[in-house]
């Protein structure tokens, strides 16, 4: 719980300095999270536009996000900042660079826009967002701090844990959460390797991995060079004896030779 607060204290001081709609693309997540939330899991048939990335949005959301994203476009491209077209249901037709992204992430984190409109669901977005980024990030050092026999890898989980890291998590925006289930993965594979016979450690390391895997487009690259590093942590003979099949029997992985 302390690990847990103390995150969250942290999320607080950045989300409250950081104005809404100002983190890096949180307007085209936004939209994203709030096309999704209508139902729209695939890109849609708009015919009428040659663009693939036109996005169905609620009205409310998009009227909040259009002024500052002028004051963020200005010099560039600022016609990608208002709606398209009105449709008959109140709904805005409206271009988000992110409407190819993988639509499970924003299904989890834009359920608040179903409820509340504009600016007040956007920061329901940031709010829940940073609570499951924070309570993987809590998790994490649970198991580091739980399982070490010297102080070097609450050290090193510190040290991994940067401010960056902490930002992205208060962003309305997958990143953040991504950044969480890496090092919650981390912390599973290594609390496997110095107690294999534990099933939390190898929960922690499955729940990570399907989080980096959802949210970013290179997820599955990077849980495969984790899981080979661990692997070659714990020796090539034990990953030819089914290192995890080890696991899940629960014998320690130093008996599987």
């Amino acid at each position: 719980m302390a690990a847990f607060a103390g995150v969250l204290l942290l999320q607080s001081a950045w989300m409250t300095a950081l104005p809404m709609f100002r983190g890096p693309d949180e307007i085209e997540h936004l939209l994203r999270a709030s096309n999704v939330g209508l139902g729209h899991w695939l890109p849609a048939d708009l015919p009428r536009y040659e663009d693939p990335l036109i996005v169905t949005v609620q009205r409310d959301l998009a009227n909040a996000t259009t002024p500052t994203c002028l004051k963020l476009r200005e010099g560039l491209k600022p016609e990608f900042c208002t709606p398209k077209h009105l449709n008959s249901d109140g709904t805005v037709d409206i271009r988000s660079n992110v409407a190819l992204y993988n639509p499970l992430y924003y299904a989890v984190v834009g359920t608040p826009l179903k409820i509340p409109e504009g600016e007040v669901g956007a920061w329901a977005v940031r709010a829940l967002g940073g609570v499951l980024s924070a309570l993987m990030m809590a998790w994490g050092w649970v198991l580091v701090a739980s399982r070490r026999r010297t102080n070097w890898p609450c050290v090193a989980f510190l040290v991994a844990l940067t401010p960056a890291i902490i930002f992205a998590t208060t962003v309305a925006a997958p990143n953040g959460m991504s950044y969480a289930a890496g090092l919650l993965l981390w912390a599973g594979l290594l609390s496997s390797r110095a107690d294999s016979r534990s099933p939390t450690a190898p929960a922690a390391s499955a729940v990570g991995a399907c989080v980096v895997v959802l949210t970013h487009t290179t997820g599955i690259i990077w849980v495969g060079a984790a899981v080979l590093t661990m692997l070659c942590l714990v020796g090539w003979g034990a990953c030819k004896a089914f290192w995890w099949f080890g696991l899940a029997r629960g014998s320690p992985a130093s008996d599987v030779s």
